[in-house]
């Protein structure tokens, strides 16, 4: 008697785990090529997630759009469990330091379908809200609710497959261009900020929670100050692997301390080019005025994603450098 319960579940549960199980092997094959950083790493998931729905509802038959689109909402849910759950028990990064190269590259994965999971969860309420307006504005102008269906979904797939194309060479691509900013006031004078300066916060400072989960600088292996031509080099580590971020002084006024990125190895430097990080130092009546810039080149596509996530993140970044930069100096004018 409970044969006939177990395999309904059974059939309702399967083609969850299949379309799952393909967009993760498709996200794992496109993340060991040169095209990761393009759509076709993030956004084409949701595509082999769309088209697994799609033959087992009408291989089953009895279906409709809104069905497959909430029978993909629910694989994408359980995505984003599992991914959160392999984030929260794979090594962090100071285990991942000595990791060889087989769990390197699957730590790896582990970071590009983290952020898959981000791209998923608004990919799948777009297409909800795509396929709710298409079927508001041309649902009525038929009876044919069939035809309806499946033109609706032609057209989600359509914008998947546009979506998935962006960063692809010989396609299109977005302006990567960005900057995240940071100011405060400080409580010091700006010879105190500009002392504070000629040492690199340190890697033991605390970052935001949500940064946690990038690689961290561990080291400061070369910092020769803020003097014009000085060079400073930042080395990162992370699940994903260990690099150097080499900064060159490059400016140098009375208010202003430019670092450009000479070289980028760092885990990170898939993911986004940092070109210069500025800092200036304007006097104010009570004390002085602590501007923090990242300037960065957008590596990962889409950019309806990842151009607001890189800017908080880089902003962030900043607020880091300049609240330490802040608390030394005002420790150093008391």
């Amino acid at each position: 008697m409970r044969v006939v319960p177990r395999l309904a579940r059974i059939e309702r549960t399967l083609p969850h785990i299949l379309a799952g199980g393909l967009a993760m092997v498709y996200a794992w094959v496109v993340s060991r090529t040169s095209l990761m950083p393009s759509g076709l790493q993030f956004v084409a998931p949701a595509l082999v997630i769309l088209s697994v729905h799609v033959l087992w509802a009408v291989w089953r038959g009895g279906w409709t759009g809104e069905i497959v689109l909430r029978r993909c909402a629910v694989t994408g849910v359980g995505l984003v469990g599992c991914i959160l759950m392999a984030v929260i028990w794979a090594p962090m990064p100071s285990q991942a330091v000595d990791a060889g190269d087989i769990v390197a590259g699957l730590l790896t994965v582990v970071a590009c379908v983290l952020i898959l999971a981000v791209v998923l969860a608004v990919i799948v309420g777009a297409i909800w809200l795509v396929y709710k307006l298409i079927m508001t504005v041309f649902g009525g102008a038929s009876d044919d609710n069939r035809r309806n269906d499946l033109g609706s979904l032609g057209v989600v797939a359509l914008l998947l497959v546009g979506a998935s194309l962006e960063g692809v060479p010989g396609s299109y691509r977005f302006d990567g261009s960005g900057l995240g900013s940071f100011s405060t006031d400080v409580a010091a004078p700006p010879e105190a900020v500009w002392d504070a300066m000629q040492t690199a916060t340190s890697p033991a400072i605390a970052v935001p929670a949500i940064l946690r989960f990038l690689p961290q600088p561990v080291e400061v292996r070369v910092d020769e100050g803020v003097a014009l031509g000085s060079n400073r080099v930042v080395i990162m580590a992370g699940r994903e692997g260990r690099g150097a971020l080499h900064l060159r002084v490059v400016e140098r006024t009375a208010t202003r301390v430019r670092f450009e990125t000479v070289s980028d190895h760092t885990p990170t430097g898939r993911w986004i080019a940092i070109r210069t990080i500025t800092y200036e130092v304007v006097p104010t009546e009570g004390g002085t005025r602590l501007s923090v810039e990242v300037e960065f080149d957008r590596k990962l596509a889409p950019a309806l994603v990842f151009g607001p996530m890189m800017r908080a993140a880089t902003s962030m970044a900043a607020g880091v450098l300049g609240r330490d930069t802040a608390a030394r100096a005002a420790g150093v004018a008391q």
